[in-house]
């Protein structure tokens, strides 16, 4: 929702008083940012793991949004629109890796595409989302409070994920693996 709604809506900004060159220029800077966090976040995962870093792109990304809510300067604009940027994209590209740890080998793809099909409920509905905001004339900086939602929503979901069921999902695994090659 986060990812398709921002690129839907940022273009739109010309609208909220912007021109046409820096409406297109948040886009950019949002690609940018987007790039950064999922690089950011894969190395990262290496030094503190994938629910840490999930947790902290989540979190640093509703708290971007609401200031983004709250703030007029246009340089701040584009420094948190690159934060929330890498926040979005890099929590998505980290929660796919992530959720496969929860999976036999032999049903991972089943898994993880299973997910993946949940995400794209919020690839549908965030530009009805901002189609119908746009609607609403709803002042630029008071939409980006609605893309605080889902951040908070999947950080809190993201608290109740118990990791150890993952490693012994894996642990399992390997233990009839290990077996099976001992017979």
């Amino acid at each position: 929702m986060m990812i398709s709604g921002l690129g839907t809506w940022l273009p739109n900004m010309q609208e909220s008083g912007y021109g046409v060159s820096s409406a297109m220029i948040f886009t950019m800077t949002l690609a940018v940012g987007q790039m950064t966090g999922s690089l950011a976040g894969g190395y990262m995962v290496d030094k503190i793991g994938h629910r840490n870093v999930l947790l902290t792109l989540l979190g640093t990304g509703a708290a971007a949004f609401v200031l983004l809510s709250l703030t007029g300067s246009t340089v701040l604009l584009f420094v948190l629109i690159a934060v929330a940027g890498a926040c979005t994209a890099g929590s998505q590209n980290l929660i796919n890796p992530y959720i496969t740890m929860f999976y036999p080998s032999d049903i991972r793809g089943s898994g993880l595409s299973i997910a993946v099909g949940m995400g794209r409920i919020g690839s549908i509905t965030g530009p009805l989302l901002i189609g119908w905001v746009l609607m609403t004339n709803m002042p630029a900086q008071l939409s980006f409070l609605g893309f605080a939602l889902p951040c908070i929503t999947a950080f809190c979901a993201l608290l109740f994920v118990q990791e150890q069921y993952g490693t012994e999902v894996q642990k399992g695994r390997l233990r009839k693996v290990k077996e099976a090659a001992a017979v």
